[in-house]
């Protein structure tokens, strides 16, 4: 926890040992995490989430109590979308944001190259963008394309943000292009990028 006003940081949870944790319920640094890559609060219930790519699960931090502990996601490496947190995994979640309406978090789903959706009240996922649809073990369903729902394709997205209008913004890094997903329509478009690595501004479809 860092606080720009005082300048400081606090450690809520881990001990920076690698932990093998699929569980959690540990208080503070007594904890161990295994690799988390990013986090949002839901400041309404002061719960920060996790993307755990480590144990390709989602956590979460409870920071009035300070309580950590698996919240979806039952720790295979795979693409299972299910209606609970037990029949639900990931693959390597790497970016999480909240959407609008707080009631769900968007997940850039890196090994899967897909972008899910996972339920704040039951810990079940569904399938928004990308990834195979059909079978879960499946993790070479990627390239660049966009399109609506899994015809569209990424490639290791590791970042995504909702934005205030309600549209899904993602970092689909091995493409080097920002895309928009519209998450009602599931329609997924090219925002900025060639597709070329490169370190040029200019228009967005020109920019790299």
């Amino acid at each position: 926890e860092i606080s720009f006003a005082g300048e400081t940081v606090r450690t809520l949870a881990g001990n920076g040992m690698k932990g093998s944790d699929y569980e959690g319920g540990r208080k503070g640094m007594s904890q161990v995490l295994n690799s988390p890559w990013d986090v949002c609060l839901d400041s309404s219930s002061g719960i920060v989430y996790i993307a755990m790519a480590g144990q390709h699960q989602i956590w979460k931090h409870n920071i009035m109590d300070g309580i950590t502990r698996a919240f979806s996601g039952d720790g295979y490496e795979r693409n299972l979308n299910g209606s609970n947190s037990r029949n639900t995994s990931f693959s390597q979640p790497s970016g999480i944001s909240l959407s609008s309406d707080m009631q769900e978090l968007f997940v850039a789903d890196s090994e899967s190259s897909s972008i899910r959706v996972v339920n704040l009240k039951t810990g079940g996922s569904r399938l928004l963008a990308g990834g195979d649809p059909l079978f879960a073990d499946n993790l070479f369903q990627f390239g660049d394309r966009d399109g609506t729902g899994t015809e569209a394709q990424f490639q290791h997205p590791l970042g995504v943000l909702c934005g205030s209008n309600g549209l899904v913004y993602i970092a689909d890094s091995y493409n080097h292009k920002i895309k928009v997903l519209d998450p009602v329509t599931r329609k997924v478009s090219t925002l900025v990028g060639t597709g070329n690595a490169g370190f040029k501004d200019g228009v967005a479809q020109l920019a790299q």
